[in-house]
């Protein structure tokens, strides 16, 4: 409704809030007991989440309640990954990635110091993350749209370069040059403006789209390192102990 005297929108909105906080005070086997008790109201609960990323990102009512939804899918039952994906709502999810990640990179160049800049893309990276890690085919299709299959070859070929220029240095192995950069990230593109905030100051915002991008990686290091450079997984390697950052 184009009426400034519609209010539904902030009701919705502070009904997902009260949802959000009751979940979140109780201990995590209480309110998974709770879950399994109470199925068809979580049914109920999907069914809503659905209906609510189905909703325009042109309108921005709509749009507010859209994103308010994402706090409901934070430390959802591992069941709802699947429901999303029949319901094709990974698109939506990707929709409001690629419009958060282009407001903080692009809009606001990179200045995600303030609170309020990192609280704009935090809640879609860790939903993201959570649904990339407990669901295969989730995590299949938020890599095809970071790292596109019609760009594999052109990776898979620098990656053979660097394989060959190893071999071709004198210290190859462990002590070879490691790819700083990204093998195959253009500027612009989704790879590209995920890994700039891998190196940003704010450490919730940085900790987060290196996770999601570790997950995408299947927490390979050699492939996350080649497709992120080490320069900007070295944070990351070091948290899951595969990388020890030298005293300064």
């Amino acid at each position: 409704s184009t009426d400034q005297l519609d209010r539904r929108s902030d009701l919705m909105i502070e009904i997902i809030h009260v949802l959000f906080a009751l979940r979140s005070v109780g201990s995590k086997p209480a309110v998974e007991r709770m879950e399994l008790e109470n199925d068809s109201m979580m049914t109920q609960l999907g069914i809503i989440i659905i209906d609510l990323l189905k909703m325009p990102n042109r309108n921005q009512r709509c749009y507010e309640c859209k994103l308010a939804s994402l706090q409901l899918l934070m430390n959802a039952p591992k069941h709802y990954g699947q429901f999303l994906v029949v319901n094709d709502c990974i698109c939506e999810l990707l929709a409001i990635l690629w419009l958060k990640v282009n407001k903080v990179v692009v809009e606001l160049a990179g200045d995600v110091h303030s609170a309020q800049n990192a609280a704009q893309i935090l809640p879609v990276l860790i939903v993201l993350n959570e649904l990339v890690s407990g669901n295969e085919v989730i995590r299949g299709k938020v890599k095809d749209y970071i790292f596109p299959p019609s760009e594999e070859d052109v990776f898979l070929e620098k990656v053979e370069a660097y394989k060959k220029d190893i071999l071709e240095t004198p210290e190859h192995g462990r002590g070879a040059k490691k790819n700083m950069q990204p093998l195959h990230a253009p500027s612009g593109t989704m790879r590209w403006k995920l890994i700039k905030l891998m190196t940003y100051t704010e450490s919730n915002v940085k900790r987060c789209a290196s996770e999601l991008l570790w997950s995408v990686c299947k927490s390979d290091p050699n492939e996350f390192v080649l497709r992120c450079g080490f320069g900007n997984a070295c944070h990351m390697l070091s948290i899951k102990g595969l990388y020890k950052v030298p005293n300064t």
